[in-house]
């Protein structure tokens, strides 16, 4: 062995003899990945189009529909309230003195302006059971048709508010009653002092008003759902979920189904 390679040892003493550039092995595999057919049947997608979303937009429809039936009529309300005695402020009215008594109704406001304008229904009564010694039943009440006879006349008091009288019958036929209504509070006004003989005495008010606003969007929204389920239908045909589409064309057949079976439902459970 010469000198030469005597040294390059020495110099190197892990005996490493491969010299020139080593190429890597590691990195990313470049093995492919096969795409996803987008056009593969899901059955999954397609059981949802048939059937879940047709059963819950034919729910939708009915309780809409049924809801709208309700809230498009006019809306009818009724409340009732026992009395202390009329202890109250003691106004003039015309000359004469009224004692006074208010009652807060949980109802909608009530306007007469508009009652009459709209021709709504509104009856209010305050009378007693078995009133005074001899048993009989009186009252005072006032209702629209009272209201809109020719010969009625509204009383205004010394401050200027409107007083509508009441009509008493029975044993509170010589009562002069008055009432002025400002909200959902009801001002009642006596002319007299009403001796109560364990008795109890008591206001309630009936009538009806406007339809819910509500009412409107529900009677349009079965439209809206038939729109939207339309809709979907041509989103996952454009999406290439053709497996929901297609189960949304079977689900066609079937909304109308669970329509019909949530209606009877509704009508069965509505009122319980």
């Amino acid at each position: 062995m010469n000198d030469e390679s005597s040294n390059w040892r020495k110099d190197n003493p892990q005996g490493n003899v491969f010299t020139g550039d080593v190429s890597s092995v590691s990195g990313p595999s470049s093995i492919p990945i096969a795409p996803v057919d987008p056009n593969i049947f899901k059955w999954s997608q397609f059981l949802v189009g048939l059937l879940l979303i047709p059963i819950f937009t034919g729910f939708l429809m009915s309780f809409s529909a049924f809801s709208a039936e309700n809230m498009l009529n006019d809306q009818y309300y009724s409340d009732y309230s026992e009395l202390d005695s009329f202890d109250q402020d003691i106004i003039n009215i015309s000359g004469d003195e009224y004692q006074t008594i208010d009652v807060f109704f949980d109802i909608p406001p009530v306007d007469f302006f508009e009652i009459q304008e709209k021709d709504f229904w509104f009856s209010t009564f305050v009378g007693t059971i078995y009133y005074g010694s001899d048993g009989d039943w009186g009252s005072c009440h006032l209702d629209m048709d009272y209201i809109d006879n020719p010969s009625y006349l509204v009383v205004q008091s010394d401050n200027h508010g409107l007083w509508y009288p009441m009509n008493c019958d029975g044993s509170m036929n010589d009562y002069d009653m008055l009432l002025q209504v400002n909200g959902q509070i009801f001002t009642y006004a006596i002319d007299q002092e009403i001796e109560l003989d364990s008795t109890t005495l008591y206001a309630s008010v009936d009538g009806d008003g406007d339809m819910n606003s509500s009412g409107l969007f529900l009677a349009i929204a079965p439209y809206l759902l038939v729109l939207l389920y339309i809709g979907v239908i041509f989103w996952s045909f454009i999406t290439k979920k053709r497996s929901l589409g297609f189960g949304l064309l079977g689900g066609i057949l079937v909304a109308p189904v669970s329509f019909c079976f949530s209606m009877i439902i509704l009508l069965i459970f509505w009122d319980m």
